[in-house]
């Protein structure tokens, strides 16, 4: 149990630091965050939207449509892009 509460944890507080970084328009270390809590919860949808934000605002177009893509496939309900 306590395991999986760390991991909750670790999830919550790193995609909080993502969102901190992409209001910052810090969308290298945002891209980066948002990667590292994609190896470690490859189903979270929101980290999938957040990478696609970031590599936007970067200008990796294709990569971009490329974690969209991956999150319209984790929940065809998700209607961000």
């Amino acid at each position: 149990y306590e395991a999986k509460e760390e991991r909750t944890r670790l999830l919550r507080d790193k995609a909080r630091a993502a969102i901190a970084l992409a209001i910052n328009q810090r969308w290298q270390e945002a891209a980066a965050v948002n990667r590292y809590l994609i190896d470690l919860f490859p189903d979270d949808v929101e980290s999938h939207n957040r990478l696609g934000k970031a590599l936007s605002e970067l200008g990796n177009y294709a990569d971009s449509a490329s974690a969209f893509q991956q999150a319209q496939e984790l929940d065809p309900n998700n209607t961000i892009e």
